[in-house]
């Protein structure tokens, strides 16, 4: 029945719901760059609210890649990796050239005369992502049934992005030709308002607010906990925006896009030591026109030659999260692993620039390379202190947890980005 609503390329997703239909554990931004996985609440049958504080880590320097073609590649795909923003696609110096020429935005080459009719200058374009903060979780029932809820995160990011010329590429070239081709390349740079490749900033998250409708009971069904719940909730883009003068800028949300998002969630501990939870998901972002940067020919996303209006509708973002748990394995404390797929198919582009004589984008491409998967297995270990009380105060559980991407099925276009949190979770007093 599923089947009816995935189009072709989403059906790989039905097909793991029914391979892995045990268990859950993360709510997920739709961001390709970085790991936003943030924990569910484990929520109680009492009309009270929780609250969950989640320090965390960030760390990348890869991609994974699944390629559409030799031209994307570039040579530089090695067990599936590339260097971190080369999934906005291949740095080609003489694409580049050409394009500037194009447009208009320069009347001669940037190439030296000697390199006249080259057809390739391969740049890596080699990163870093360094990121830190916290996340916010804050949830309360109207009633035994419903309930709602909003999270966010402050986080301070630094990215970085170097160009590094692939050797085969450049074999040969003598210390003058890589000095001539390295000002010609200084000088695209400049004719694309480029001027620096380091990004900081920081930022609160996007924001997540939701109502729930579920049932939480304690005993029931031949369980120890048992909660069972639909999620309807709004994305609201506080974020900040991508900088389209910045080749390093990645966004901490979905760049300005509102959005709204529907779930149901399962959280089941079957027994005194065993927990197992579900978590399938939709995100639709909406439609925004904007100012951005647009490909000419086959240049990366983040060089593009064209600069103006445009339109874009963001792709369905699917989320499908098992987890399993080994609880009280001495008092509190329990192991857990979590799985989760995160697949966001095409957005729809529009160039909306109005000046006749303008060359039009390379819309197909740029459509292209936004479909993206992402794949994490996370570990933690948790302790439970309010597992052997009775009684309404703060005994919290706190859960230490790695988030580790994987490329097990379908990740591609992704960046490669490790994270590491301490969350601390309990009731309100």
């Amino acid at each position: 029945m599923e089947k009816k609503y995935f189009k072709i390329k989403q059906q790989i997703i039905v097909a793991l719901v029914c391979l892995f239909s045990a268990s859950l554990k993360a709510m997920v931004y739709d961001n390709r760059w970085v790991p936003e996985l943030q924990k569910l609440l484990v929520k109680k049958p009492d009309s009270y609210g929780q609250f969950m504080i989640q320090p965390f880590v960030w760390t990348g320097e890869q991609s994974f890649f699944e390629d559409f073609g030799s031209e994307e590649r570039g040579g530089f795909a090695s067990d599936g990796e590339i260097p971190l923003f080369n999934i906005d696609g291949l740095y080609n110096q003489v694409v580049l050239d050409n394009a500037l020429q194009f447009t208009g935005v320069t009347s001669k080459s940037t190439l030296p005369s000697n390199f006249a009719g080259t057809q390739q200058l391969i740049w890596a374009m080699e990163g870093i992502i360094r990121g830190q903060g916290i996340g916010l979780t804050f949830y309360q029932p109207f009633t035994r049934h419903i309930s709602w809820g909003f999270n966010f995160f402050f986080a301070r990011l630094n990215t970085a992005l170097n160009l590094k010329p692939n050797p085969s590429n450049f074999n040969g070239f003598t210390p003058g030709d890589f000095t001539d081709i390295y000002n010609a390349n200084n000088a695209i740079q400049d004719l694309l308002g480029l001027p620096t490749r380091e990004f900081s900033t920081v930022s609160i998250s996007d924001i997540e607010l939701y109502l729930r409708a579920g049932l939480v009971e304690d005993y029931a069904y031949k369980m120890r906990h048992f909660d069972v719940g639909f999620n309807f909730g709004v994305l609201i883009p506080s974020a900040q925006k991508v900088n389209y003068f910045n080749p390093a800028s990645i966004p901490l949300g979905g760049n300005g896009h509102w959005g709204i998002f529907a779930s149901i969630d399962g959280q089941f501990e079957l027994k005194e030591n065993l927990g197992v939870g579900l978590l399938l998901r939709l995100n639709k972002r909406f439609a925004r026109k904007d100012n951005r940067r647009m490909v000419q020919f086959t240049e990366p996303n983040n060089y593009g030659v064209l600069f103006g209006a445009s339109k874009v509708d963001p792709g369905v973002t699917v989320i499908f999260s098992p987890y399993g748990q080994l609880l009280r394995l001495r008092s509190g404390f329990g192991l857990q692993a979590q799985y989760t797929l995160v697949y966001h198919e095409e957005d729809n582009w529009r160039d909306l620039r109005c000046c006749n004589g303008q060359p039009p984008a390379n819309i197909e491409l740029m459509e292209r390379r936004s479909e993206w998967a992402s794949e994490y297995v996370n570990v933690a270990a948790l302790y439970d202190f309010s597992k052997d009380s009775k009684e309404r105060t703060f005994k919290p559980i706190i859960t230490f947890a790695v988030d580790i991407p994987v490329q097990f099925l379908i990740a591609k276009r992704v960046a490669k980005t490790f994270g590491i949190s301490l969350t601390v979770e309990s009731t309100l007093w």
